[in-house]
């Protein structure tokens, strides 16, 4: 089978899709307007459309449809309802998979009516619609028009098991390590974070420390905020982790927490890679977050935007080793059963022939 993926080639979701599929003996070519990213597979072939930023959502149509002629594709799955389901819709695209991450349903359309409609055509392009999560799925489905002959399938961003494992610690400290592996963006509430961790520490909580992973324009404004805290020796910023680095910093932690505040934050991969490696998590109440975690199982659910309560649930963990365990075994065996990689692609995969058929 061959498979044309229009999407992002500097994002990481955008590769993982493209070298399972690879993996799996499909023909895959990724169309895309950004300069891929280091770590593709050698049998993914890459195409550059010749106009970048927001123009070339528009510019980019003949070549797109000079692309498809030359490729022959049997499926394509365009990623983005927004940006790239555009450039499809002008293009003349249909019958399409539509892949839809968060925030182009959950903010894009909503900034205007002219923007809802766009992206409401997109959405009716498409053959299928698939959805990282079930929450979101719903949202499309009761937020937008769709036509009800479009089915909406659940195609999460599952993880290797493999990679993301315990691993036993070679040395046995008595600091007990939070952490985090986010973009440093205002949605995913990392200065919530460092304000309950500094709560913890001003309790008499000495031996612990908190660690976070990601990059983003907030970074001074979060170093800033541990210092105005009196935390900042406490307090790590690791910078960018290449995924293939996270699982071994995630078996430095003893807790992950995930304070976003959007509801665009659709699925929670960071959480289920946090979960393989027998971590107990914390999340927020927002978007598919909670969809990723057993409540008071494999971990704790907050509301969002709510520091205190976002400290208890931190110290109920801290204070408590045998809960840890419990929690990182259930989130572990959560994983197995929901979000194999090998099984997601696998129904990516049928949704393809499906499709092609």
């Amino acid at each position: 089978m061959k498979a044309l993926l229009l999407s992002s080639a500097c994002c990481i979701h955008t590769r993982k899709w493209c070298n399972g599929l690879a993996e799996r003996g499909i023909d895959v070519h990724l169309v895309s307007q950004q300069e891929p990213m280091d770590g593709y597979n050698q049998n993914v072939v890459f195409h550059k459309l010749p106009y970048s930023g927001l123009k070339g959502y528009i510019f980019n149509r003949w070549t797109l449809i000079k692309t498809i002629k030359k490729i022959n594709p049997d499926i394509i799955n365009v990623h983005y309802a927004s940006g790239y389901g555009t450039l499809a819709a002008i293009s003349g695209l249909k019958n399409f998979i539509l892949s839809v991450w968060g925030s182009d349903v959950y903010d894009f359309p909503f900034k205007s009516k002219l923007h809802y409609k766009l992206v409401n055509h997109n959405l009716n392009r498409a053959k299928v619609i698939c959805s990282t999560s079930e929450v979101m799925g719903r949202f499309v489905k009761d937020n937008f028009n769709v036509s009800p002959t479009i089915p909406i399938e659940i195609t999460p961003f599952g993880v290797d098991v493999s990679k993301f494992k315990k691993i036993e610690r070679k040395s046995i400290t008595d600091t007990l390590t939070i952490g985090t592996v986010k973009t440093l963006r205002p949605k995913y509430g990392i200065d919530n974070l460092i304000r309950a961790f500094s709560i913890l520490v001003n309790k008499g909580h000495d031996n612990i420390e908190l660690k976070i992973a990601g990059k983003g324009f907030l970074l001074e404004n979060l170093q800033a905020l541990t210092t105005e805290l009196g935390v900042d020796d406490k307090v790590q910023f690791l910078g960018w982790v290449e995924n293939n680095e996270v699982p071994a910093l995630l078996n430095t932690f003893d807790i992950y927490v995930a304070p976003s505040t959007l509801d665009s934050e659709s699925f929670g991969v960071a959480i289920v890679e946090a979960s393989a490696c027998n971590l107990p998590v914390i999340v927020t109440n927002v978007g598919g977050l909670p969809e990723v975690v057993i409540n008071e199982v494999t971990g704790i659910v907050v509301e969002p935007d709510n520091v205190e309560l976002l400290c208890e649930a931190i110290e109920k963990l801290l204070i408590n080793p045998a809960l840890r365990h419990e929690m990182g075994e259930a989130g572990r065996e959560n994983v197995l059963t929901k979000y194999e990689w090998d099984s997601c692609v696998r129904k990516m995969v049928d949704i393809y022939s499906s499709v092609a058929l």
